[in-house]
């Protein structure tokens, strides 16, 4: 496959503080990766990771998804916040890496396999 066939991909991220940082600057160092769009709830972090971009920065990552076209969105969340951004992000058919075990969310699981089914 030659450079010319790839193309860059389009990605989100939800949850941009702390280990979200990270993945920002990841995805940022990352040659082939785009950030198109960062949703969190705290301001200054927000800011922070789309200062001196092009990104699209969210308070909320519903507007995030519904607003802005993406390949795949990162989701570094606390655990309690999963279930919903799991949920929609396959009802969107998007690809999701999720910053959290599942193992850990045991429980919740097989929710996640479900939304995943039935979004085919």
């Amino acid at each position: 496959m030659r450079d010319s066939d790839l193309r860059t991909l389009r990605l989100g991220v939800v949850g941009v503080g702390g280990m979200g940082a990270s993945h920002v600057a990841a995805i940022r160092a990352t040659e082939g990766l785009e950030l198109v769009a960062a949703a969190d709830t705290n301001p200054d972090a927000l800011d922070r990771a789309v200062a001196d971009t092009e990104t699209l920065a969210f308070a909320d990552y519903r507007q995030m998804l519904d607003e802005v076209e993406m390949d795949g969105l990162v989701a570094i969340l606390p655990h309690h916040l999963h279930a919903d951004i799991v949920a929609r992000a396959c009802r969107l058919g998007l690809p999701l890496l999720k910053g959290n075990a599942t193992l850990i969310l045991a429980p919740r699981a097989g929710q996640f396999v479900q939304a995943a089914e039935d979004a085919g």
